[in-house]
């Protein structure tokens, strides 16, 4: 994959996270003593970094601070100096070349491509889409048709050289584009719009609408050549290319026109369609634009509307319900005062409690909340009863020191076949129970699990409901009616999970959540301190499934937490 920087002294954040991300996965496969989990957690530090170039210092600041461990401060280094290094070449060099191309795939987890080219003897991507189409895939235990699907989805996008990023990993790179046109002469405003603005879980193109004094052809050849979009293509209203294989498209507009094209570059495009469609607005529309001055909220209520934000733009009948309404009153990012869902390394989190405790006072947080796995999960070591007695202890003498930030204990716990949890406490904890097993397994037995734990008072929330986890496995299809309203009538609340390679429930299924009048509850589910800073993708989950702050656990103090989540206990 082709370079990209934004200047030609160094790397910036994102392209180097990228690169670390890669070296993980590299060295999860070759196995070979190097901590994959080493350099996940410093592509996460890197990325949070968000600056155009990542200089030497840097990283020196970062490895006293304990962010970044020597190898990986290393392997940094010798990237910044050389564009890379020698860890990637060594683990390059114990990578079977068949590996090395199914690596391109980055939905592929690990263990499965171990299983493609060890078990299969598929060396290729053309191999890889000849076994999904030849039903090869499908007939494989532990792949299935649903694997082979996805499989072919991947590897066509993969050959055409085009890439999909998780909503955290495109908006960085949004912010990055986003300050590189803001230094553009003619540039007076830079707005981040398209599916990122919306708060899709999956971004194919990230769109920026660029205000200018008038649009030219002139004006967005400079722009393409200023981000280095390289082939693309121009119209006095924009541009088009790609940077790294991700689609980037800038539109341009008039500043008395930037509700309307603010609108326009958010979409989606029958939202747009059905408001140029409107009565009040006919004969106004050029080119599929519609002629309406003002900001974007003057130009909703020109129509009639309410503003109508823009994670709610998906929904079929947001215009519908919008009829009549004086506002929407979702919940904003300054509402949330805690967090739900957090690891450490008494199960399978990376980060120490005071570090988790530290990132949170830094965002303002004032409380957090620590969910280890139970020890019944397989995958990972998790807790006892003894252990979660006596880290429940530790937490209540860090609370005794009065801090800013307050720790409330809990337990992931495994909802297992029979539907029951690993053990049951008297512990005053917050409770929160996830399938972690048996994922595969047919709808109704799926339905049966969740409803027997939820129904059984065993625990408080239920967890990433759907299970899945973007660009590797899509979200269970069950009856949903029936668990959310089960939910709805034992207390039991639903969580939002904003850990990136989740997002999940999707707004579709939330929403469900939302008709049977469902608590819910944002969780990081973070594995390292980072993760919490992801609570801007967890907003945007929350809105776009229609949560207010009243029906949001998150927005609720300390003591109400407690309160609610320790009833009946």
């Amino acid at each position: 994959r082709k370079n990209w920087c934004f200047c030609q002294k160094g790397m910036n954040s994102w392209e180097l996270a990228e690169k670390l991300n890669f070296l993980a996965r590299l060295a999860r496969y070759a196995n070979t003593g190097i901590g994959s989990n080493q350099f996940l957690d410093a592509s996460t530090t890197i990325r949070h970094l968000d600056v155009d170039e990542v200089e030497p210092q840097m990283v020196g600041f970062l490895l006293a601070q304990g962010l970044l461990s020597e190898t990986t401060a290393s392997a940094i280094s010798e990237i910044i100096k050389t564009g890379n290094s020698s860890i990637e070449q060594a683990l390059l060099k114990k990578t079977p070349k068949g590996v090395q191309s199914l690596l391109e795939v980055s939905g592929l987890s690990i263990p499965n491509i171990a299983r493609l080219y060890e078990d299969c003897g598929i060396e290729t991507l053309e191999e890889l889409r000849k076994a999904s189409r030849s039903g090869l895939l499908s007939s494989r235990k532990g792949f299935g048709e649903r694997f082979s699907r996805q499989v072919e989805g991947m590897v066509t996008q993969t050959l055409s050289g085009r890439r999909t990023l998780p909503l955290s990993n495109a908006i960085h790179l949004a912010n990055l584009l986003q300050r590189k046109v803001k230094h553009f002469e003619e540039a007076s405003k830079v707005f981040v719009a398209g599916d990122i603005r919306r708060g899709k879980e999956l971004i194919e193109k990230i769109d920026l609408l660029v205000v200018v004094s008038k649009p030219t052809v002139k004006t967005a050849q400079e722009i393409s050549k200023y981000l280095e979009l390289g082939e693309c293509t121009i119209t006095k209203y924009g541009c088009e290319g790609q940077i790294s294989g991700v689609q980037v498209r800038v539109h341009l507009c008039r500043p008395e026109y930037i509700g309307s094209a603010m609108c326009l570059a958010t979409g989606p495009g029958d939202h747009y369609q059905k408001l140029c469609s409107r009565t009040i607005f006919k004969n106004r529309s050029v080119a599929g634009f519609l002629l309406v001055k003002g900001d974007e909220e003057s130009f909703y209520k020109q129509l009639g509307l309410p503003y109508i934000p823009p994670e709610i733009r998906e929904w079929p009948d947001c215009m519908e319900l919008s009829e009549g309404r004086p506002r929407w009153d979702l919940v904003e990012e300054d509402d949330i005062i805690g967090d739900l869902h957090a690891h450490t390394p008494w199960s399978d989190g990376r980060s120490r409690l005071s570090e988790l405790v530290r990132q949170a006072e830094q965002m303002g947080l004032e409380y957090i909340t620590i969910t280890d796995h139970a020890q019944g999960i397989s995958v990972t070591k998790g807790l006892s009863a003894q252990d979660l007695e006596a880290q429940t202890d530790k937490i209540r003498k860090m609370n005794a020191f009065k801090g800013t930030v307050k720790i409330v204990p809990g337990i992931e716990y495994n909802i297992d076949a029979d539907g029951h949890v690993d053990f049951q406490t008297r512990q005053k904890i917050m409770r929160i129970g996830a399938l972690h097993s048996g994922l595969g397994d047919d709808p109704s037995i799926l339905e049966n699990r969740y409803l027997r734990a939820i129904s059984s008072g065993a625990i408080d929330i239920v967890a990433h409901p759907t299970l899945r986890r973007l660009l590797v496995r899509p979200p269970i299809e069950i009856d949903w009616d029936m668990i959310f309203s089960e939910c709805s009538k034992t207390g039991v609340a639903v969580e939002l999970n904003y850990a990136p390679d989740k997002l999940d429930p999707p707004w579709q299924v939330a929403r469900i959540a939302m008709k049977h009048g469902c608590t819910f509850a944002l969780g990081s589910d973070a594995h390292y301190a980072l993760h919490l800073k992801e609570l801007p993708s967890g907003v945007k989950l929350a809105r776009r499934a229609g949560v207010s702050r009243e029906n949001l656990l998150n927005c609720k103090s300390y003591e109400q937490v407690r309160e609610l989540c320790w009833r009946g206990q």
